[in-house]
């Protein structure tokens, strides 16, 4: 199992950064160069405990798709999505949120997963998957920042960024 860890400090309080986080946009604009699209479950807007979505994208010249469910909600501290079907054997992202000041937050994500051994497991996950998720992490994590910072100074959030 490969585990990634990022951390993201955001001048926005942690309720915002949550809900950004938690945006279903924020994922298709991190995801954009790669193809990536949300084909069913929470297409748009903020997800929440329970609910699911699915990814389609073009990997490596294959189609596959990727199931996703908001597993475990700790609003606005910590949340979880699972993988529940796709081509992993495993993958989980732990997304935490600490607040440094009322209007500052400490983002963490941790990301593990695994690859079927017919894929070259180890192998694969070290010199292809681990780079392209390591580069959406740190897209998606801008594009967080961006937007959760943007509401905290304007002093709102709609929990939509379409």
């Amino acid at each position: 199992m490969t585990t990634i860890t990022m951390t993201t400090v955001i001048d926005a309080p942690p309720s915002i950064c949550f809900d950004v986080s938690l945006d279903v946009s924020v994922e298709l604009q991190a995801a954009n160069q790669y193809g990536i699209r949300a084909i069913a479950g929470v297409t748009s807007g903020v997800m929440r405990q329970g609910e699911t979505v699915t990814w389609k994208l073009r990997q490596y010249g294959i189609w596959v798709s990727h199931t996703s469910i908001i597993s475990d909600y700790e609003s606005p501290s910590y949340f979880q999505d699972r993988m529940i079907r796709g081509i992993f054997r495993s993958f989980e992202h732990n997304h935490f949120f600490h607040p440094m000041s009322a209007a500052r937050t400490t983002m963490r994500d941790e990301v593990s997963f695994s690859l079927p051994f017919w894929l070259l497991g180890k192998v694969s996950e070290w010199l292809l998957v681990r780079r392209r998720i390591v580069d959406l992490l740190i897209r998606r994590n801008q594009l967080i920042k961006t937007h959760a910072e943007a509401a905290a100074r304007c002093g709102s959030h709609s929990g939509n960024l379409d």
